[in-house]
């Protein structure tokens, strides 16, 4: 009935899993935050009522895709109507020689939007620098202790805190 990765995701309290499920109708009580792709709605998450489609859009959120092209990026604007409704962001990495791209911040999101991020590199990891300076106040990330490294092929979940003022990462 439900994609078991996405169950054993769950119970091991709040780790990311992108799974593939029919239905968002056939998806009823999950912990709050859980996200899934179906293939009525698209990229969802549950917020301990229903399903939101990412970012609130109907049918889906849009995608950017961005490479890149420096060893560390500040202030990172996707796309020029960023972030209207964007719920998915592809990043590739082909300014990194050493094999590590920094982003140290994301232009700020609206309240509450939930953004996917994935890193479509094949061989480079992404690093997501916590509080950094090189990036606005409204654009940096707030999480553990230095951040969080992405490895090719790998995903996490940002969601914008308007109090804070700053994207959550896990």
């Amino acid at each position: 009935m439900y994609d078991k990765a996405l169950l054993r995701s769950n119970l091991l309290g709040g780790a990311f899993t992108f799974a593939t499920l029919p239905s968002a109708a056939f998806m009823q009580t999950w912990p709050q935050g859980t996200w899934a792709y179906t293939t009525d709605v698209g990229p969802c998450y549950w917020n301990g009522t229903l399903w939101v489609p990412s970012s609130g859009a109907s049918g889906g959120a849009k995608r950017a895709a961005v490479d890149l092209t420096a060893a560390s990026t500040n202030n990172l604007a996707p796309a020029a109507d960023w972030p209207t409704a964007y719920g998915r962001l592809i990043l590739s990495a082909s300014g990194a020689s050493s094999g590590l791209a920094t982003v140290t911040g994301l232009l700020a999101g609206t309240d509450n939007q939930r953004v996917w991020v994935m890193n479509n590199d094949a061989t480079t990891t992404i690093q997501f620098l916590a509080l950094s300076g090189s990036s606005s106040a409204a654009n940096q990330f707030d999480s553990v202790a230095g951040g969080l490294l992405i490895g090719p092929g790998a995903s996490l979940d940002a969601l914008y805190d308007g109090t804070l003022q700053k994207w959550l990462l896990r």
